[in-house]
């Protein structure tokens, strides 16, 4: 990927896409989103994973146009009925998905391991 604002790696765990931003997503620019949010927003999609772990920690900072981006990432993973968890959150992340109450929708929690014990935790439950 090209140096961008939105770049990320993503990895499959099983029935888990791991998303990892390498980049701080403050000053998002999406308009026509035909960047690579839009791929990552693609990625997700095109993806049979039933799971979504977005791990944070090699970014300290997103702003409210990388929440869209989430929210949009998460009503496709949603539709498969599967869960999205957040995992190596800043302290300043926390707070914004807090603020929003978006950590009542999406659990946060501090490790990559424990992202994927919640998800088979979700999916045991079905």
């Amino acid at each position: 990927m090209h140096d961008h604002p939105c770049r990320f790696t993503g990895e499959r765990e099983g029935d888990v896409l791991i998303i990892t931003p390498t980049q701080n997503m403050g000053d998002l620019d999406l308009v026509g989103l035909n960047d690579p949010c839009r791929n990552l927003l693609d990625a997700v999609r095109d993806s049979d994973a039933r799971h979504l772990l977005v791990d944070l920690g090699q970014v300290e900072y997103f702003g409210s146009i990388a929440l869209s981006v989430f929210v949009k990432a998460w009503k496709t993973i949603s539709t498969r009925g599967g869960t999205m968890v957040f995992c190596n959150a800043s302290q300043h992340e926390r707070s914004i998905l807090a603020i929003t109450k978006l950590d009542t929708i999406w659990p946060v929690v501090a490790t990559r391991d424990e992202g994927l014990a919640v998800i088979a935790s979700h999916a045991s439950r079905e």
